[in-house]
């Protein structure tokens, strides 16, 4: 699997296994050595900020945004009785 990518995504950071030939000393044949990087977990500081835009941004067009703020309250409605579904 050397010269190939692995990655594993859960709850935590982002780990990432690249497979990769190293040197060896002596002009032996390369090894297959496995690096490892570990990113941090998302952050959904951004989806908040987002959302909270594009809320305002709809309730500020008045008459015009009504529309798309009865839709996304009847998604957010929906959601609900799923959840509910799965709860029970």
């Amino acid at each position: 699997m050397c010269g190939g990518r692995s990655s594993i995504l859960h709850y935590g950071p982002l780990i990432e296994t690249n497979y990769l030939y190293a040197p060896t000393p002596n002009g032996q044949k390369p090894e297959c050595v496995a690096k490892q990087t570990q990113y941090p977990p998302p952050s959904v500081a951004g989806l908040i900020f987002a959302c909270t835009l594009l809320g305002l941004a709809g309730a500020g067009l008045g008459e015009k945004g009504r529309a798309f703020l009865d839709f996304i309250t009847s998604v957010g409605d929906t959601v609900i009785v799923v959840v509910r579904w799965f709860m029970w």
